[in-house]
């Protein structure tokens, strides 16, 4: 769900929810809309504008509490265009009390405060939260129940994701994903359509986690992909497969014989003992796994053969 967007009855939308055997997980704040943000929204220049950003956080907050959401996903337009426009450091102060407010707040409520970070885009000089580490920064100084979310259209070219999601596993700080693809910028493409080997070496580490700390990545996966050509239900399908794809082929990962080729500084020998599994056909264990859940076939075909498909085409 994205607040303000998704306006509803939010009780009788967890009911439904829950009814279908599912639950919410993350909500998104869309703090952008609205002609008082346009020069930003938790570091605008104006207090009154300040106040009116948290108020509507601490809104989005009330809903993922009413909805049962896990956590809430804050992303902010806030930056500039041109030099000379604003003091970083009273922006950074700003940003920092006002991201405050909205985390004590989730505090109260139970609601997990994830902060997504984006190199550009409104703005092009810069961005208030343009990466990680700034992410990080602000979520350290927060609490230990504020997190960051890792957006993979938002990052610089060349930028190495399974790094970033390496380290911020490692300091319990990985919150959710934005799962995507893309080829110039913030595309939102269908994850895996693009570039799969970065989607496994994302996986890979996620998995790796799960081994070190032997508990279950706490990390959300969602997608956040936009249709333009591709049917919407069917690409969702094509979403969830790749990224159930990736990830079983990162299970296969012979661990201890990687960690031991990397220490032997066996540089070839250690890729291909990587790349073994990501060429891995997981097609039947993913088949196989269905099956045990009561899922049988293909999840694109059977949708393309189900009463579902053949309704919206009556929809049109």
């Amino acid at each position: 769900m994205h607040i303000p967007w998704d306006q509803c009855d939010y009780k009788a939308a967890r009911e439904y929810v829950e009814e279908k055997g599912m639950t919410f997980g993350t909500l998104n704040t869309n703090m952008f809309q609205d002609n008082d943000f346009r020069l930003g929204t938790l570091a605008n220049s104006d207090k009154k504008i300040r106040k009116k950003t948290v108020d509507t956080l601490n809104h989005c907050i009330d809903v993922a509490h009413t909805v049962g959401a896990k956590s809430l996903n804050v992303w902010t337009i806030d930056g500039s265009d041109i030099p000379g426009q604003n003091d970083y450091r009273m922006r950074r102060k700003w940003m920092l009390e006002s991201l405050k407010e909205g985390y004590d707040h989730a505090v109260s409520c139970g609601v997990q405060y994830n902060i997504e970070y984006k190199l550009f885009e409104p703005s092009s000089y810069h961005m208030d939260i343009p990466d990680w580490g700034t992410a990080l920064y602000y979520a350290s100084r927060l609490g230990e129940q504020a997190k960051v979310t890792v957006d993979l259209g938002h990052h610089a070219f060349g930028v190495n994701v399974a790094q970033i999601v390496s380290l911020l596993i490692d300091e319990q700080r990985l919150g959710a994903f934005h799962l995507n693809d893309n080829v110039c910028a913030d595309d939102d493409l269908i994850p895996g359509t693009i570039n799969p080997l970065r989607l496994f070496a994302i996986e890979n580490e996620i998995v790796a986690g799960i081994c070190e700390k032997e508990t279950e990545s706490s990390a959300l996966q969602g997608l956040d992909i936009s249709f333009y050509i591709e049917p919407k239900v069917e690409a969702m399908i094509l979403s969830v497969v790749n990224l159930q794809t990736a990830y079983a082929k990162a299970l296969l990962v012979n661990r201890k014989k990687l960690q031991q080729l990397q220490l032997d500084n066996d540089i070839l020998g250690a890729n291909q003992c990587l790349m073994q599994a990501y060429h891995t056909d997981v097609s039947l264990l993913l088949e196989e796994w269905r099956n045990r859940h009561g899922i049988q076939g293909d999840p694109y075909t059977n949708y393309i053969h189900s009463e579902y498909f053949a309704d919206s085409k009556k929809r049109g």
